[in-house]
């Protein structure tokens, strides 16, 4: 039987629900109202006893800090880390306070996707003014799968009958960068390790304690917290393979790792923990905390830096991502590549592959490639012979002709000589001025010419965009961007150049194609 009082102008009901829990409900100001609200959910406590009732209507009403603190616990009671269950408790109730859902039937798509917007805002300081920026993509990634996680959870345990979630979808990170990180080099390696082993202790760990870590790091690929958890028995070296075992509580996926290591690491440590009890720490202390920290620390008294002019990164994790590096440079296959860096998707390691992986690499990859069959005959090593009219020969004292003829002796266009040496010309940064450079006097005839092909070259900047290209009879001007016609010196080499083709000045903006671009 329900038990009924009064608080002000408002009854309120007590009564034992399907679970055999005492509960105590809001009625209204009528009290026969509240009476019959009381035997409805009497009904309903008895039909859930029986197995009768759908458990989803009996959970529209239980609050949403209720079903929290059941998830949290669900959590706890499996193998999650202390870590991640405050992380998880942090940010789901900073979701729920957000949009304001006081049960789980308010959790709304289009709700959490305003908030989460409205978190990506930068702000302003009103103190000091400063522009704060937002949170990133990332974090907003990082906010959404936990909620997601707690709904699926209610779905899964019949508290929703279904996801109203499902439309939400994670960024793209990659357009919102804001911690990239970029490896050292093999010699600022080598200079960190050199400056690191003759300084003193910092955050209670030597400086042949920290060359150590970094050079462990630098070699396997392990994280901060994960070589913090190293005892010394966790280094097995035999005959065979010299390997470092992780315990599962310390992994990020919670699983064993054997990692093999380099035979030259191998005998470092090993003369590193000569005389070590195998029980003991290796780096004891909470420095995997401030692990980025120590690092910049002891690359700025190397003179090398933490943030690079573009913006990346040089913190204790880029000492994986540089193992990562170093193991595509050697050439290891990405799939063997993935077990070693212990990579849950091959997307990840392809991603670390592409990101780190500079031009001289990528050259040096192309050069192995076989060569191209002989079948197909490759061009000679020169331009156009239309442009060779304009460059500088090897003959001395003399000046050849080159005929635009074909390899039959069909001829293609009219004769155009050519010194050997020819004055250099080079524009101002706006192109709009020209100046002559040292050098030997060309024939006379012959200095607009190179002044034409030097300006094909030369970046003109903005007042300039146009090249100049062989014809079939003599030079044609192909345009891209705004008119070079408005520079006088150009105007006026152009002018006497095509004179000297036979081609009128006025001519060359009159609609008549002069010849393909090439």
């Amino acid at each position: 039987m329900a038990y009924i009082r009064k608080r002000g102008s408002i009854y309120y009901f007590q009564y034992v629900d399907g679970n055999g829990n005492k509960r105590e409900e809001k009625g209204c100001r009528d009290k026969k109202a509240t009476e019959s609200m009381a035997r409805e959910a009497e009904v309903h406590a008895a039909k859930v006893r029986l197995g009768q009732a759908n458990p989803i209507a009996s959970h529209q009403k239980t609050g949403i800090e209720e079903h929290l603190a059941e998830y949290l616990g669900f959590l706890r009671s499996g193998d999650c880390s202390p870590k991640h269950l405050s992380q998880t408790e942090t940010r789901l109730r900073a979701v729920i306070s957000g949009v304001g859902a006081e049960r789980l039937c308010e959790l709304d798509a289009v709700k959490v996707a305003a908030w989460l917007e409205s978190q990506r805002q930068p702000t302003v300081d009103p103190e000091t003014e400063e522009k704060i920026p937002g949170m990133s993509a990332q974090t907003s990634n990082h906010y959404l799968t936990r909620l997601r996680s707690f709904v699926r959870w209610a779905v899964d345990h019949r508290r929703l009958a279904f996801d109203p979630l499902t439309t939400l979808k994670p960024l793209n990170v990659k357009l919102d960068p804001r911690h990239a990180r970029s490896v050292l080099s093999r010699d600022e390696f080598e200079t960190l390790i050199r400056s690191t082993m003759a300084s003193g202790v910092f955050r209670k760990l030597t400086g042949e304690d920290r060359a150590m870590l970094y050079v462990t790091a630098a070699y396997t690929g392990l994280r901060a917290s994960e070589l913090a958890s190293l005892t010394v028995g966790s280094i097995v070296i035999d005959e065979r393979q010299a390997t470092i075992h992780v315990k599962a509580a310390h992994t990020k996926n919670r699983e064993k790792a054997a990692q093999p290591i380099h035979p030259h690491l191998a005998k470092l440590l090993r003369a590193y923990l000569e005389g070590i009890e195998s029980t003991e720490l290796i780096w004891a202390g909470p420095w995997w905390k401030r692990a980025a920290f120590i690092l910049e620390a002891d690359l700025t008294r190397a003179g090398l830096s933490y943030v690079e002019k573009t913006g990346n990164y040089r913190d204790f994790h880029a000492l994986r991502h540089r193992f990562g590096t170093e193991l595509a440079r050697a050439g290891v296959s990405p799939k063997v590549a993935q077990t070693l860096m212990r990579h849950s998707s091959i997307n990840l390691t392809m991603d670390l592959y592409a990101n780190h992986m500079e031009a001289d690499d990528q050259t040096q990859a192309l050069e192995k490639l076989p060569q191209i069959p002989a079948a197909l005959p490759m061009p000679p090593d020169h331009i156009n012979d239309r442009f060779a009219a304009l460059l500088p020969h090897d003959s001395p004292g003399q000046s050849p002709t080159v005929t635009d003829n074909d390899s039959e002796g069909k001829p293609n266009g009219s004769n155009v000589s050519c010194p050997k040496s020819l004055p250099e010309t080079v524009l101002s940064g706006n192109g709009r001025e020209v100046s002559e450079c040292d050098g030997k006097e060309a024939p006379a005839g012959f200095e607009p010419a190179v002044e034409v092909l030097q300006t094909s070259a030369l970046p003109l900047g903005d007042g300039a965009g146009g090249i100049m290209v062989a014809g079939s009879s003599g030079m044609s001007k192909a345009v891209f961007g705004p008119s070079v016609d408005s520079i006088p010196a150009y105007r006026r080499a152009h002018d006497h150049h095509t004179t000297r083709l036979g081609v009128e000045p006025d001519a060359r903006n009159d609609g008549v194609d002069n010849g393909p671009a090439r």
